[in-house]
């Protein structure tokens, strides 16, 4: 008879089985790894030469890499690192995980494709990252469409893209009034103005358009980039509008980095300019809201396993989060 040969299966690990806390006995780190860098604080004195007077400045040295594994051998020397007061903890691991998801610091388009029902739609998003863009269009789906249920099926970057939520009525207005005092505003006017852009953001004429141009800025000397290649997503009636309503944005862009607009010489050639088939596009400040709260749950998770000198720090930066300071 033949002899059954018994397999035994590894277990397969993944995040749900990660436990991380923090250690300050350095016989219990062997054999775990490194949850994040460990750094020792330090303080160095300087001489400062035009004055002649001692000054102390902290120093921050990483010392162990992200996902190291503690060997019997690195404890005397984490062990001296305590004693000096250089640290005073390692959070470990019991998985060797040695990279961290990417965290852009700005947002960029994102091109997603939803089938709601049985009717596949384009959903144009601003986001940070993929994770990000998939579940605002999700969420968004969710609290304005229809059809039972919805499915994603591709997401894809447009990093070249720029797009432009305001109108041309808006970026009117505030050409008019950037040098006016508010209080002298007329209140009507401005009341009606505002009605008057609401009805052009709904007027069913005004379509997507993905105008493909040439685009020359110069400030002065100093601020100047010539025949840039851009792709604009705009929502106009027309091309010609569109120009317009670019031009108009790149003035506001100006302004807002504290130069003079009216000095600014600015140069378009269009390319192509062509209907973008989108269903939507969904607006910043649906993004921004998700934002502020990825800032919040990082800032959390991060006091989940602070060390006492980090949890200062940390609420401060909860706190100022949760005010909306957070960009």
């Amino acid at each position: 008879m033949a002899k059954q040969i018994k397999t035994q299966t590894q277990k397969v690990e993944t995040k749900y089985d990660e436990i991380k806390y923090r250690c300050s006995d350095p016989k219990r780190m062997v054999g775990r790894y490194t949850a994040e860098a460990v750094q020792r604080t330090y303080i160095e004195d300087f001489v400062d030469e035009k004055d002649g007077q001692i000054h102390s400045i902290e120093r921050h040295e990483t010392i162990i890499q992200s996902g190291t594994e503690i060997t019997a051998g690195m404890i005397p020397q984490i062990r001296f690192w305590m004693q000096s007061g250089d640290i005073k903890d390692i959070l470990i691991s019991n998985q060797n995980r040695q990279i961290e998801e990417y965290l852009r610091p700005y947002c960029v388009p994102f091109i997603v494709s939803i089938k709601v029902g049985r009717q596949p739609k384009k959903v144009v998003v601003q986001a940070n990252s993929l994770k990000m863009a998939i579940a605002i269009v999700a969420d968004h789906a969710e609290l304005k469409d229809k059809g039972g249920s919805y499915e994603i099926t591709s997401a894809k970057m447009a990093t070249k893209m720029i797009i432009i939520e305001d109108t041309l009525r808006k970026l009117e207005r505030e050409e008019i009034t950037k040098n006016q005092d508010p209080m002298d505003r007329d209140l009507k006017q401005e009341l009606k103005d505002r009605k008057e852009e609401e009805q052009e953001e709904q007027n069913p004429a005004n379509r997507y358009y993905q105008i493909d141009a040439r685009v020359s800025v110069e400030v002065d000397e100093n601020d100047r980039s010539l025949d840039v290649p851009r792709t604009f997503l705009v929502r106009v009636p027309d091309a010609d509008l569109a120009k317009i309503l670019i031009t108009k944005w790149i003035r506001k862009n100006i302004r807002e980095r504290g130069k003079d607009d009216e000095k600014a010489k600015i140069t378009m050639t269009l390319d192509e300019a062509v209907i973008y088939n989108c269903t939507r596009v969904i607006p910043r400040a649906f993004t921004d809201e998700y934002l502020k709260h990825e800032e919040l749950q990082r800032i959390s998770d991060k006091l989940a396993y602070a060390g006492p000198d980090e949890i200062s720090k940390l609420v401060d930066r909860l706190y100022i989060a949760k005010k909306g300071e957070t960009k």
